[in-house]
């Protein structure tokens, strides 16, 4: 890891630049969940594009599958096949603004105040996607060559609970194939001081339906004694958790 003093400088002193194509990433209103914003959602994995390829990823292409939003992928497979495959991971989709005129300022313009750079996407997740693609760039353009393999996935529908992902990546299986995933959308501490996250919950649903008899009966004359349908579902999702809100039930840290 000679190389790596040079690779830091180089990615510091191309902050400058980064910080413009983010804002250019800002500005572009990739509303997944609006379909009126589909264009913008197509504008924003074309920027994207351009950007990695801008960095020295090869193969960099938009990929979908049937009713999702653009993706985008791309590689660096030059490490050798004895090296480790990397997949980098971020989302160009943002959630809506809500109520435009309780932000401080415009949500697609973006303002830097108190060492913040405030916008749709500054952070979740267009930041991450520059992340990805200037440390690809700073390796390249100072050491030559990256320490392993890489491989880049930049989700166009992360703000809409990724309903095509599985699909995604069962179509594209074998070019995103990987031995480890970083994953960048998640925090820092502060301005300067990067935080790396391990473990992250996610989230289950499920759809539960609960009968407690096989038709109506009448209230006044049976309701007192006949099962309640609704408490008979509040004590089943009690059941769930314990006293501490810990997972209650057999098998919940089975695996």
């Amino acid at each position: 890891m000679d190389e790596l003093p040079g690779v830091i400088a180089h990615a510091e002193a191309a902050i400058g630049d980064a910080r413009r194509d983010l804002e250019a990433l800002v500005r572009i209103r990739s509303i997944s969940a609006d379909p009126d914003r589909a264009s913008d959602v197509d504008a924003s994995a074309e920027a994207t594009v351009a950007l990695l390829r801008a960095h020295g990823l090869e193969n960099v292409r938009i990929a979908a599958v049937e009713r999702s939003r653009p993706f985008v992928i791309g590689e660096w497979m030059h490490a050798g096949p004895e090296r480790p495959t990397v997949l980098l991971y971020a989302h160009h989709d943002v959630q809506p603004p809500g109520i435009v005129d309780n932000w401080a300022s415009d949500p697609f313009e973006p303002e830097e105040r108190d060492g913040r750079l405030y916008g749709r996407g500054a952070a979740d997740d267009k930041a991450g996607a520059v992340a990805h693609a200037y440390a690809v760039g700073a390796w390249l353009a100072s050491a030559g060559r990256l320490p392993c393999n890489v491989r880049v996935l930049i989700e166009g529908e992360e703000e809409i609970g990724s309903p095509t992902l599985h699909e995604f990546l069962t179509a594209h299986l074998e070019e995103l194939r990987s031995d480890v995933l970083v994953l960048a959308d998640a925090g820092n501490w502060d301005v300067g001081v990067p935080g790396l996250t391990y473990s992250l919950r996610g989230l289950a649903a499920a759809d539960i339906e609960l009968r407690a008899l096989d038709g109506p009966q009448h209230s006044g004359m049976v309701g007192g004694a006949i099962p309640d349908p609704v408490m008979a579902l509040a004590r089943v999702l009690s059941s769930l958790v314990d006293e501490h809100g810990d997972p209650a039930f057999d098998g919940a840290f089975d695996g």
